[in-house]
């Protein structure tokens, strides 16, 4: 099973969505991928244990909630192409994404 996490941010930055997705991802035994901000200036794609990562450079940065003003583009183009079984999205910014 296809797995889609959007979340702002994600492990190693610590903080409680950070950790408690973490812990809970790297024992399943699923196809993970998960699409976050990167806090380094440019995007980087990697693996953290057997968890695929995509990290994206913000547009902007409100308070401590990054911003990417293509997201919606590249989560869609990702969904088309891998065609997860599931997608969990941890931002009201995505609400309006349908699979």
């Amino acid at each position: 099973m296809k797995v889609l996490i959007v979340s702002p941010y994600f492990y190693p930055k610590t903080g409680g969505l950070e950790n408690y997705a973490y812990n809970i991802l790297k024992r399943l035994d699923l196809d993970i991928t998960v699409i976050c901000s990167n806090h380094l200036p440019e995007n980087s794609i990697g693996l953290i244990e057997k968890i695929k990562m995509i990290r994206l450079k913000p547009t902007y940065t409100i308070s401590n909630t990054p911003l990417r003003l293509d997201l919606i583009v590249k989560i869609s183009n990702l969904l088309k192409r891998e065609k997860f079984d599931i997608v969990n999205a941890h931002m009201c910014q995505y609400r309006s994404i349908q699979t």
